[in-house]
């Protein structure tokens, strides 16, 4: 169903993913890491926590996308961007099925402030790994694997020893 080919003229669509770049953005904080979340302004998933960034524009590289999308969602710089994995995502939007390829990085927060919400966000919040959403309030299954995947990293960093 995703590689349709018009029978008079012989066009193919292939209906391959769109591309994103998002980021565990993280700081210090009195009990540990903390992750920053944007509670999302817009369908798909409106309300939900999601990790910040966007669609890759045309003729931008992905680490440049973030950076962009990082200053309008939450106004915020960022250092060093690590790669922390790639999630393919589907949902629904407008009636019909999209499919987004996320690439996931992460990387410490670099602006003096701690962000404001803008853009696609609603609000911001940043959350110690023992305070962070159930998994089931936040947005597509890219945001859940990274979110879990961390929350993972962080218990086998800071946990205690025998």
């Amino acid at each position: 169903p995703y590689r349709r080919r018009c029978p008079a003229c012989g066009w193919r669509y292939w209906g391959n993913p769109r591309p994103t770049a998002t980021a565990l953005v993280s700081r210090a904080g009195a009990r540990g890491p903390e992750l920053l979340l944007v509670r999302r302004a817009r369908e798909p998933h409106k309300g939900l926590w999601d990790i910040p960034g966007g669609f890759i524009e045309w003729e931008e590289e992905a680490e440049a996308a973030l950076r962009r999308e990082l200053r309008e969602e939450a106004h915020i710089e960022v250092g060093a961007l690590a790669l922390h994995g790639v999630w393919r995502d589907e949902y629904e939007e407008e009636g019909r099925v999209e499919c987004a390829l996320n690439i996931v990085f992460s990387a410490p927060l670099a602006s003096p402030h701690g962000g404001v919400a803008g853009d696609d966000a609603d609000s911001l919040a940043w959350f110690a790994a023992d305070a962070l959403p159930p998994l089931a309030e936040i947005a597509f299954d890219s945001g859940k694997g990274a979110v879990a995947r961390w929350l993972e990293a962080q218990r086998a960093t800071h946990a205690p020893s025998v």
